[in-house]
């Protein structure tokens, strides 16, 4: 049979190893029989070894558990090191290290999530969570008011999990790694909020009225969101100054977000009003090609001239006109791309739809 408990101690008399007693449940010696002895006990398999003090029946049972994994052919040593190289919170640095390489936009939400979970399962060996562990982990996320978070934020987070126990199948190959089935989350997507297009002209207004004197390339980066809604914030701000022709009155995409257009360019014509507020920009605010157009003008004490805009600043100047218009419930997305989409629809119908 592979494997055996042993003691740490010996006999007294003679100073021989003493053997396990199944039936008195402690160590003796077999040439003194009333010496016996339980403490020191541990449990010695294949290259792993396990201390349970004075439990021998704990450590009898273990090692006909080891024995039973054996005969199945489930036994794995790295289960019972003291490194515990099987630990959750192990492989999620390992994965994310490994998302880390590969330069990923949604990185930052990777990292969120998996350290997550990271934090609530830790140590705990990814071969001995259950669906059960996954439910009850998804159903603790909560909110930073302490509400529990939405159902589609919950099934975000399970397909993280899955891609990161996918993730360690692969890396166990040629080793069998049975992962947990992930937990069913059912969820309904809401309507996001819209507003018309009267109420959408009188936000523009009201963003063209607080920038036009200080940024007024913030009225025209929302504005081309608006007109344009199969783009995205992070196609509007890649613009360069080279990307803009004046003489054909069009403006060249690289690389749009959208992913079934990531490798294609795509040319807008924006209205002869947007395209005349540009070529004033460019006139006033000259600058090299490759220069980003959506960059802060000198006189703002709090940002650096000429440093390109971000999705966030856009967003803060969206929402600063949309109160001043009492307009609470929205974002940049709804307040562009959404309610855009969603007049386009109500006027020609769904195949108007983007």
């Amino acid at each position: 049979m592979i494997g055996n408990i042993y003691t740490r101690e010996k006999c007294p008399v003679c100073g021989g190893r003493l053997v396990p007693d199944t039936k008195r449940e402690c160590f003796t010696c077999p040439f003194h029989p009333k010496t016996q002895t339980t403490n020191g006990i541990y449990v010695k398999f294949k290259g792993t070894f396990v201390s349970f003090s004075r439990d021998f029946q704990g450590a009898w049972q273990h090692l006909h558990g080891l024995r039973h994994e054996q005969t199945h052919e489930k036994f794995d040593p790295r289960e019972y090191h003291r490194g515990n190289p099987l630990s959750f919170e192990r492989y999620a640095n390992l994965y994310l290290e490994v998302k880390q390489k590969q330069n990923l936009k949604s990185f930052s939400e990777i990292f969120r999530m998996i350290n997550q979970a990271s934090k609530y399962f830790g140590e705990k060996s990814v071969k001995a969570i259950t669906t059960g562990d996954l439910r009850e982990y998804l159903y603790s996320l909560k909110k930073p008011n302490g509400d529990q978070v939405s159902s589609k934020t919950m099934f975000n987070h399970r397909i993280q999990l899955n891609n990161f126990f996918s993730f360690i199948v692969s890396e166990e190959k040629p080793r069998i790694f049975i992962p947990p089935d992930l937990p069913v989350i059912d969820y309904n997507m809401e309507f996001r909020e819209t507003v018309d297009i009267e109420k959408q002209v009188e936000i523009m207004d009201k963003i063209y009225e607080q920038n036009h004197n200080t940024n007024p390339k913030v009225w025209i980066a929302i504005s081309l969101l608006c007109d344009h809604p199969e783009l995205r914030p992070g196609d509007i701000l890649k613009i360069k100054e080279s990307d803009i022709n004046v003489a054909h009155g069009e403006i060249h995409i690289k690389r749009p977000t959208k992913q079934k257009d990531k490798f294609h360019s795509v040319y807008i014509y924006p209205s002869e009003l947007l395209m005349n507020e540009i070529i004033i920009q460019k006139k006033k605010h000259p600058a090299l090609p490759p220069t980003p157009f959506f960059r802060h003008p000198s006189g703002n004490y709090r940002v650096k001239p000429n440093t390109p805009f971000g999705i966030k600043f856009l967003y803060k100047k969206a929402k600063s006109a949309m109160k001043d218009c009492g307009v609470h419930n929205i974002d940049l997305y709804a307040l562009t791309r959404h309610s855009t989409v969603t007049a386009i629809a109500d006027r020609y119908g769904e195949g108007g739809r983007i």
